[in-house]
């Protein structure tokens, strides 16, 4: 069986760890949507390089403010919709999940 699933993850003062984050679900999921609110232009600089160097497979929202979690992910989430995505998997940006984690959900499903 097939799905097709993205990642929204909202990233509020995140830190240099999120490239492992990152890097963690290329592998795992189709696309990833970053939905930023209001982090330090440090960071904001770190998404966007890594967003530059996986274009197809991550897009990024830049929110001025802090817009709030629900906020944020529903501009995940209509993203995810109008790309035609089956399932949305939310992440915070200061988790680390396994390799397997996506295939294990789906596994248990």
């Amino acid at each position: 069986m097939h799905h097709k699933i993205c990642a929204v993850i909202v990233t509020y003062k995140a830190n240099s760890q999120i490239i492992e984050l990152l890097n963690a679900l290329l592998t795992q999921v189709s696309h990833i949507y970053l939905i930023d609110n209001g982090s330090e232009p440090d960071i904001i600089t770190i998404l966007q390089k890594f967003s530059v160097n996986n274009p197809a497979a991550i897009s990024i929202i830049i929110n001025e403010n802090n817009l709030g979690i629900a906020t944020a992910q529903n501009q995940g989430i209509k993203k995810a919709i109008a790309n035609g995505f089956d399932w949305v998997i939310f992440i915070d940006d200061d988790s680390l999940p396994e390799a397997d984690m996506v295939q294990r959900m789906f596994t248990a499903w």
